[in-house]
């Protein structure tokens, strides 16, 4: 790839891209960090996963392991719960995790145990992606409004500025 001039192998912008948020660790918050557990889309193969160890090898971090995006949103949603008491009354139940990222649509099914979270199934779904939800949700935000406000649609024009903040 062409990056500003320079020919970059994915690798090796993934590596930059590691030896940045290392650097800003340290210098933000003055840790030195030198492994990691890194979290991937369901989609990820074991090729992808190695060449994601190897930039990050590069920059000088080690991969403890990979978690799917989807579990990790659980784990953190269970993490956050506001005392012991609300963790322990998630205790035996199932939680279905959904991840509308940007390519895919990342399903999880975990389970909370005592003392640990169990991943109990991970799927995704390439063609029901957050891109494509969002412009199916746009699009009926989009009618509803000419709808409310009597306007044809080649009424509705916005300015390139705002286009994200409608989205």
């Amino acid at each position: 790839l062409d990056i500003f001039g320079a020919k970059k192998t994915p690798c090796e912008i993934a590596s930059d891209i590691f030896r940045h948020l290392l650097a800003d660790a340290r210098d933000t918050y003055g840790c030195e960090i030198s492994e990691a557990i890194v979290t991937v889309p369901v989609y990820f193969d074991g090729r992808a996963r190695r060449d994601l160890r190897q930039a990050a090898d590069a920059a000088g971090l080690y991969i403890k392991t990979f978690l799917h995006e989807p579990f990790a949103a659980l784990i953190g949603y269970v993490h956050r719960q506001s005392s012991i008491d609300g963790l322990n009354r998630m205790v035996g139940q199932n939680v279905l995790v959904f991840d509308w990222g940007g390519g895919t649509l990342d399903i999880t099914v975990g389970r909370v145990e005592e003392q640990k979270i169990v991943e109990l199934a991970t799927t995704g779904l390439a063609d029901r992606a957050g891109d494509h939800f969002d412009q199916l949700l746009s699009n009926v935000g989009k009618r509803m409004f000419l709808d409310r406000h009597d306007l044809a649609p080649d009424q509705f024009m916005l300015k390139s500025t705002t286009k994200d903040r409608y989205r």
